[in-house]
């Protein structure tokens, strides 16, 4: 699935948590605003909040949304934070008054970041719920009166109040420490545990110290059986013999990197088929060699991802330049490798391929795109979801009203938007019910309740499929089942 390549750069020194990068990328990207006659706008914008325990990486997660975000960008902590400050305050400016704009008000049109959600006053608190959800601010200070426009997305991250934990089974509203309106107005709740499973640890370990500039010393060790293990049996045989490292076993020096998913690179014909086509629409006429101009950024991306084929990769290949004959068997061959074999053999990964500038111009590319149009299968499946989150006996009050149907449409849109398509499928609704799931266990997909370690699968279409056959069984759709795809068997 092209969509992992790109997750496979989305905050790289950051091991697992692929649940919680798909969600940061769909905040970016956004879903589609609309206005109903009659009544205000509906946003498009979408809300995030990570609640998970101290060191799962949700500060990196923001600066880096931060970083790729193609708007303004605005990183702030809500400790001590007051409301003032995160709307407008008014200052005496010589004998007149004027207005400053706080950290929502000055992230208008882009992303606003809050830390330490939570240690904004519960006093406080009230002021930024028409900012998220109307996205204005009405002022009445020191005789100004005026609206403000806040149409930011937001991503919170707090921890567990004391005495609670991510897992500990009680209503959200306990465990957060926020109101329930306030909670309603966030599309996506992601729990981050903090796992202890020893062969997670090693991965998280090995990645760390991968990424740490620790990768020469590993190399020059790589011999040495008391630092490095390939499996959880070295650590424990070098453990019986007495290893000082013995107590953890790193994972091979080929293997610190976090798994990366295959590279699958474009043909050069399909690059010039489809540079060529976006050249004519462009600028009309001949599509010859002379007059090519020289493609964007985003025309590169949408080049690449607009074919299936496999090939030469497209770097900074030019259509005038692109090569004619097929690629050699060598690198094609590169496709069925290991992510690691295959990270090793092109010396440039897939992480390298999509870094935060490449990722900052396909957002902003896709967002210009028409927006995507919802399909009758799509709308089927939130419906239903809905529709069993307000029958089920145990529901959350603050995560079941009508905003929560508002929030499913946004999510699924802007992963059709991630996926460059045209319409709201099947897929998408279906990813977007995975993430929303995650929080309230409604359906009990497997793997929903290990976010912090997910990491990406060897076969993500499979799991795709298999995520469709858990949520279309759930919610008694077995009749909208996609056929079985290729090397994939279909379970009851």
């Amino acid at each position: 699935m092209g969509r992992n390549k790109i997750l496979a750069g989305v905050c790289p020194g950051v091991a697992g948590l692929l649940p919680v990068k798909l969600s940061a990328l769909l905040v970016l990207v956004g879903g589609v605003a609309r206005r109903e006659e009659g009544c205000s706008n509906i946003r498009g914008e979408l809300h995030l909040l990570m609640l998970g325990d101290p060191g799962t990486g949700k500060s990196q997660i923001m600066k880096w949304a931060c970083r790729a975000s193609p708007g303004r960008a605005v990183l702030t902590t809500g400790r001590g934070s007051s409301g003032a400050g995160l709307t407008v305050a008014a200052t005496r400016d010589g004998n007149s008054w004027a207005l400053e704009a706080g950290a929502l008000v000055l992230a208008d049109g882009g992303l606003c970041c809050i830390d330490e959600f939570d240690g904004i006053r519960p006093q406080e608190r009230a002021v930024i719920h028409e900012a998220m959800e109307q996205q204005t601010v009405h002022v009445a200070k020191a005789g100004l009166v005026t609206n403000l426009s806040t149409r930011t997305a937001i991503i919170g991250a707090i921890n567990p109040r004391p005495g609670t934990t991510v897992t500990c089974g009680r209503a959200l509203t306990e465990v957060t420490g926020l109101e329930g309106p306030l909670l309603s107005r966030f599309d996506l709740v992601l729990l981050l545990a903090d796992p202890r499973h020893p062969d997670w640890d090693r991965v998280v370990a090995g990645h760390v110290l991968a990424r740490g500039g620790a990768s020469a010393r590993s190399t020059e060790g790589s011999n040495d059986p008391e630092l490095f293990g390939s499996s959880a049996a070295a650590a424990t045989s070098a453990a019986a013999a007495g290893s000082p490292a013995g107590y953890l076993a790193l994972p091979a020096p080929g293997d610190l990197k976090a798994p990366l998913p295959p590279v699958t690179l474009v043909a050069a014909p399909a690059i010039d088929e489809v540079l060529c086509s976006m050249n004519q629409r462009s600028q009309p006429g001949t599509c010859s060699a002379s007059s090519f101009r020289e493609p964007s950024i985003a025309e590169r991306i949408a080049a690449r991802l607009s074919s299936s084929t496999t090939g030469v990769n497209l770097g900074d290949c030019h259509p005038s330049q692109a090569p004619t004959q097929p690629a050699p068997k060598t690198q094609t061959a590169n496709c069925n490798m290991t992510p690691a074999a295959s990270a090793a053999a092109s010396g440039n990964s897939a992480s390298s391929a999509w870094t935060v500038d490449v990722i900052r111009a396909y957002i902003a590319w896709v967002r210009s795109r028409p927006p995507p149009v919802m399909t009758h299968e799509a709308e089927r499946v939130l419906v239903a979801y809905y529709s069993a989150l307000r029958r089920a006996e145990e529901r959350s009050t603050a995560r079941s009203t009508i905003r929560a149907l508002e929030s499913l449409i946004r999510i699924s849109q802007a992963h059709a938007r991630v996926m460059c398509s045209d319409q709201v499928l099947l897929r998408d609704s279906v990813v977007a019910v995975v993430l929303a799931d995650s929080s309230q266990q409604l359906l009990a997909i497997p793997g929903a309740d290990s976010i912090t370690n997910a990491r990406f699968p060897d076969d993500p279409d499979g799991e795709l499929f298999m995520q469709q056959q858990v949520v279309l069984m759930r919610l008694q759709l077995a009749s909208l089942l996609p056929a079985a795809l290729p090397g994939v068997t279909a379970s009851g």
